[in-house]
């Protein structure tokens, strides 16, 4: 689910980000994506993952490879709601750097 302000648009992500369930997720980022066209006015992408049942490099990659693409269009993700085990995973698996927005 997607909400847009002027400047703003978050992004609920929710469900499995396992090897199990990321191929599920593949068509709505896709769909999110359209909301950060090159070119568009610069937006903060405000990514919510309170939503996210549980996740594994997999899903990591997937979520840093949204990240990575949502800025290659000039637009700013930021990480909403990062839950313990989230926070966790991402440093467990080195992927810290790609979600703080003081790094990027």
């Amino acid at each position: 689910m997607s909400a847009s302000t002027h400047d703003t648009t978050r992004i609920n992500l929710c469900g499995n980000w396992s090897i199990n369930g990321v191929a599920a997720q593949l068509p709505f980022l896709n769909s999110s994506m359209s909301s950060f066209t090159t070119g568009a006015p610069r937006q903060q992408a405000e990514i919510c993952t309170q939503g996210i049942e549980s996740i594994d490099a997999s899903g990591c990659q997937l979520l840093a490879i949204f990240f990575h693409a949502i800025r290659r269009n000039g637009h700013e993700p930021k990480l909403l709601n990062p839950s313990p085990t989230l926070r966790g995973s991402l440093e467990t698996l080195g992927f810290t750097p790609v979600f703080d927005s003081e790094g990027a």
